[in-house]
Formats: structure tokens, sequence, C-alpha cells
């Protein structure tokens, strides 16, 4: 994803975002326990916690974002987080 308008709109939609028992209905090749895990160590996986927000103590999570997310974590992150710079370059 390399248009960061369509990423904000993405975002922004509300209809996208939904809850953990949602998503895992609406995707029966996820188990609940199996995105429960993925989210809740959202942390571990750069660019996961785009996708995930907790409100009160209910986790919604944007599909289509976690959809790009899943399909190429790399170009994902890749607007939302600058590239990291190795000691040779910063030299």
């Amino acid at each position: 994803m390399n248009n960061p308008d369509k990423l904000c709109e993405i975002l922004s939609e509300l209809s996208n975002w939904k809850t953990l028992a949602n998503l895992a209905d609406e995707n029966p090749q996820f188990s609940y326990s199996q995105l429960k895990t993925l989210f809740w160590k959202r942390t571990e996986h750069e660019g996961l916690s785009t996708c995930v927000r907790i409100i009160g103590n209910r986790l919604y999570i944007n599909a289509p974002a976690f959809g790009l997310w899943l399909a190429n974590p790399e170009l994902f992150t890749s607007h939302i987080y600058p590239p990291k710079k190795t000691k040779m370059e910063v030299v």
C-alpha cells in the first residue's frame, strides 16, 4: 500500500472496525483463539498495532487493514514507519 490517503480512508471508515468475535465469525479460516493470541501479542509484529484499537475493555480490529497487513506486512508498514537506517547509512 503506497497511498497514505487510501490507508487513512480505510482506517477512518467506522464500518471497517470489527470486534474480535465478529472478525472470527466472518472469517472461519481463523479461530477466535488464534486471533485473540495474535492481537494480544500485536507489539511483537511490526505494524499490526495499526489495525487494532482498544475502547473500554473491547478490542476492535480494522478488517481491511488487517487483510493488507496479512498479505504483506513489510509493504503495509513501509509508509507507516520510516525505513530503519543501518549503521552504514548513518555514517
